[in-house]
């Protein structure tokens, strides 16, 4: 995951297509309580989504606003005819 990246200060990691992956399903099933995992945690530290610990140890996820403007950006690509 994001342990092995080398980020360089002011750029944004470059996300994995898992993290990619996850952060829709988050924006998808908010309520959903996860367990802490490293996608969750490169997520948040990229401030893509925020955390919160709940009952049983378990971390509910929901997309920050930096995240739905990732995602909406991302969306734009499948709707360019160039892919």
């Amino acid at each position: 995951m994001s342990s092995s990246r080398s980020e360089q200060p002011g750029q944004p990691a470059m996300l994995s297509l898992h993290e990619i992956a996850a952060l829709m399903v988050i924006s998808r099933n908010p309520s959903l309580p996860r367990r802490d995992c490293a996608d969750l945690q490169c997520l948040s530290r990229e401030g893509l989504v925020d955390l919160e610990k709940v009952d049983g140890g378990r971390t509910k996820a929901r997309v920050s606003e930096s995240g739905h403007r990732f995602l909406s950006q991302l969306s734009h690509l499948w709707d360019d005819d160039r892919f």
